[in-house]
């Protein structure tokens, strides 16, 4: 019995594998999993569960469909949603992709934790200050829809993250990791390059100075190649063409919107857009705190000041140049960055009641008013669990289509998720979907063999100018006459004779099946045309109205006024203003409001 006693004490003394992990799960990594656990519960309660704003309704479509994002591709987004689309076994496909979506940021907030403890923040100000970012206004709006910037923040930490680990331990294991970050950044959003001078400053001298700097560089470069660049081969199968490819990845179709600022007038853009961005995301009163963030943590080590200070100047100078109106969430890397420096404030507050003594709960609250209060102000804008109104327009632009109808889109917004209903949902499968490019390729001799709709076709003249000119749409111009069709425009030729009696029945008809969705408010920065549906939904109710108003029926008419007041009360009466030379009602309307 002895020797086989021996053997199990021997046994007892050597820790097994599960207890060598437990061991090195250190607090402030029992800290981070915690925090991501629970902004993983929040944003996946607040997550849409269908089609979204913006690029969504595209970025869904082409991963579900085998086909390709706009440039640069995004091709380990496109792999990680296809993923997901798998490992997700309910809901519609926006809501799969979404839970990957609200991962990547939930894990994004956790490393934004450990970039601030490598900076010596304790823990509790460290916890609010990745808290606070994470209920920040711009930020949760990334991740509770299908969209790839909470997925970006998520590589920009975890780089910027390691090279403090770097800098701090001098451990190869942290520089490689930060660099295939980078690498797997570079096969996603292609601005995280922006980042690579000032994650180097943060690196230290000992990146040049200790021996091995030649195997080091080679390793380096060696993981920034294989990490992402293999991920392209999903973008080179389905874009053969080498010049389709290239111009795809670079986005070459972007550069018209580069354009550097060379005088005080062309600054007052991008300043007036980055001090609407900060004042949304409480960056106004905070700025001050960030200010003298950065003169304590500049105190205390110059070098990751500087760093980080480059990281923040490259990317806001890009966003200097680039025109776009949705530049809001390329920002975030910046927002980020200024936490982390609120977050060194917040931090010596928490020392300096730690000193006098005071009572956790006081400490907690000194660290976590800020997220509290962001919680509570960006909850009813950011909360989209039961938001269906943009899927629910799309249906009843679908729905009022005659059989077989081809109905003509513009712009992302309408287009997007018409496609993702349409295409993804199966909704009206006899429709056929065409945007302003496709019409321009389409046979006219085809397209009058078969009804025509349109979402946009004469609403208003900026609807026209955004359109341009081509033979197809001067051709429907010149043969068709656009007639209110409950929430999109039945296209008529002119040779048909119209009774308004009957244009007003079936549209009473069609509209008395048409709900009017809830839908929050839009931020003013961060969405390019937050007020789309509503002013969708305000131009078709005063085309119905004014229908009304034509055929004598002044009482009608107002009551239907009255209710796109009532439900969109600014954009209602701007709608009304461009009325009221020809509509009395409107006239009226817009006297007694003024009263």
């Amino acid at each position: 019995m002895r020797p086989l006693y021996r053997h199990l004490k021997i046994k007892d003394k050597s820790p097994n594998i599960l207890t060598r992990m437990l061991q090195k799960f250190t607090p402030d990594s029992r800290n981070a999993a915690t925090l991501g656990l629970v902004f993983f519960v929040l944003y996946s309660a607040t997550l849409c569960p269908t089609v979204f704003r913006g690029d969504s309704g595209e970025i869904i479509t082409a991963i579900w469909s085998s086909g390709v994002i706009h440039p640069p591709g995004y091709p380990l987004f496109t792999l990680m949603g296809k993923l997901f689309l798998t490992l997700v076994p309910f809901g519609e496909p926006a809501l799969r992709i979404g839970i990957f979506v609200a991962l990547a940021g939930a894990v994004a907030v956790a490393l934004l934790y450990r970039v601030s403890r490598e900076l010596g923040t304790p823990p509790l100000a460290s916890l609010g200050a990745a808290a606070f970012f994470g209920v920040s206004l711009t930020f949760w709006s990334q991740c509770n829809r299908v969209e790839v910037y909470s997925f970006h923040v998520l590589l920009a930490l975890l780089a910027t993250w390691q090279c403090l680990r770097y800098r701090a331990t001098g451990e190869e294991i942290a520089l490689y990791l930060a660099c295939t970050a980078v690498g797997l950044g570079l096969a996603h959003h292609l601005t995280i390059v922006l980042l690579v001078p000032g994650l180097l400053v943060l690196c230290g001298v000992r990146l040049w100075r200790v021996a091995g700097l030649a195997r080091r560089l080679l390793i380096g470069i060696a993981l920034l190649a294989v990490s992402g660049l293999p991920f392209y081969g999903v973008l080179w199968c389905r874009l053969a063409d080498p010049d389709v490819f290239w111009a795809h990845v670079t986005g070459s179709s972007y550069r018209f919107y580069f354009a550097m600022p060379r005088s005080l007038d062309t600054l007052q853009r991008p300043l007036k857009l980055l001090t609407a961005i900060l004042a949304e995301n409480g960056f106004g009163p905070l700025s001050v705190l960030a200010s003298l963030g950065g003169l304590a943590l500049g105190r205390r080590s110059p070098g990751v000041l500087c760093g980080l200070q480059l990281m923040a100047l490259a990317i806001t100078l890009y966003c200097f140049c680039y025109t776009i109106e949705d530049i809001a969430p390329y920002y975030l890397v910046v927002l980020a960055l200024g936490v982390v420096l609120v977050g060194v404030v917040l931090g010596q507050v928490e020392q300096a009641l730690v000193s006098r003594e005071r009572f956790l709960a006081v400490r907690l609250a000194a660290c976590f008013v800020l997220p509290m209060l962001g919680l509570a102000l960006n909850f009813p804008a950011c909360n989209l669990h039961t938001v269906t109104g943009i899927r629910q327009l799309a249906q009843q632009k679908l729905s009022a289509c005659a059989p077989s109808s081809v109905l003509l889109c513009q712009g992302d917004e309408d287009t997007y998720s018409l496609r993702y209903t349409h295409n993804l949902l199966k909704f009206r499968p006899d429709v056929t979907v065409l945007d302003t490019e496709q019409l321009s390729q389409s046979n006219m001799t085809h397209l009058e063999k078969r009804p025509l709709a349109s979402t946009y076709f004469g609403t208003s003249a900026q609807n026209l100018a955004q359109l341009g000119e081509s033979p197809a749409l001067e051709w429907l111009r010149a043969n068709y006459l656009p007639v209110p069709r409950g929430v999109i425009l039945s296209l008529v030729p002119k040779t048909t004779t119209l009774t308004l009696t009957k244009v007003l029945a079936e549209e009473k008809a069609i509209w008395d099946t048409i709900e009017l969705p809830e839908l929050p408010r839009a931020p003013i920065a961060t969405e390019v045309d937050g007020d789309y549906t509503r002013r969708h939904y305000v131009t078709m109710l005063c085309n119905y109205g004014f229908l009304y108003e034509q055929t004598g029926q002044t009482e009608q008419a107002s009551t239907v006024y009255l209710i796109a007041l009532n439900w969109a009360p600014e954009l209602t009466q701007a709608t009304l203003k461009g009325m009221e030379a020809r509509s009395q009602v409107a006239a009226e309307l817009l006297r007694r409001i003024q009263l």
